[in-house]
């Protein structure tokens, strides 16, 4: 509120337990999420599965208007991301059958009711989770999957981070005062392999 110049609690351990999710997603997990998608709403359906493709964070890409997606790649603003940095990650031809039928009275993406951008809120994921059966997870571990996966098979760190969105230790302190580099063509292979 501005009444003091410093945190009177900052550096104070909290009493509670930080529980940190690490939950990394079999191939047969997700497999079992997308044909449990069916069972959705078409266009919860479609943002599950898209989530899945492309590693956005869910409430960014949740709010995407349709003038965000150029009919190549989707583009999520710096106003609505985490790291105030903007991103673009192109679809493939499989991706964008995912999309949802574009509404001419809706201008969000990802609509059910006129206006409104739809929620996956827990209710869902928590039917998804007895649909499937897989243990708890949650919609983030989508991003900690596709990471891991592509950590694993040996892909670049800085691209697998760039697609995520993420601060890049190369684009950090004396770095990133000389590494100017998007990384646009490679993170475009990169979400094409996955």
């Amino acid at each position: 509120m501005g009444y003091l110049d410093s945190n009177p609690v900052l550096g104070s351990t909290p009493k509670f337990a930080i529980s940190i999710n690490d939950r990394v997603l079999s191939l047969e997990e997700l497999r079992l999420i997308w044909r449990t998608c069916e069972n959705l709403h078409p266009i919860r359906c479609s943002l599950i599965r898209l989530l899945i493709l492309l590693p956005f964070r869910k409430s960014e890409f949740s709010q995407n208007l349709w003038n965000d997606f150029d009919g190549e790649k989707i583009n999520v603003s710096s106003e609505r991301t985490k790291t105030s940095t903007s991103i673009s990650l192109k679809l493939s031809e499989f991706a964008k059958s995912q999309l949802p039928p574009r509404r001419n009275f809706d201008s969000y993406m990802f609509s059910i009711r006129e206006g409104k951008a739809t929620r996956l809120d827990d209710k869902i994921l928590k039917n998804v989770i007895k649909d499937t059966g897989i243990n708890k997870f949650s919609w983030h571990c989508f991003r900690k999957t596709f990471s891991t996966r592509l950590h694993q098979l040996g892909e670049e760190s800085d691209v697998i981070e760039a697609c995520l969105n993420h601060t890049l230790k190369s684009k950090m302190g004396v770095s990133g005062a000389y590494n100017f580099a998007n990384y646009s063509k490679k993170m475009d292979n990169l979400i094409q392999k996955w």
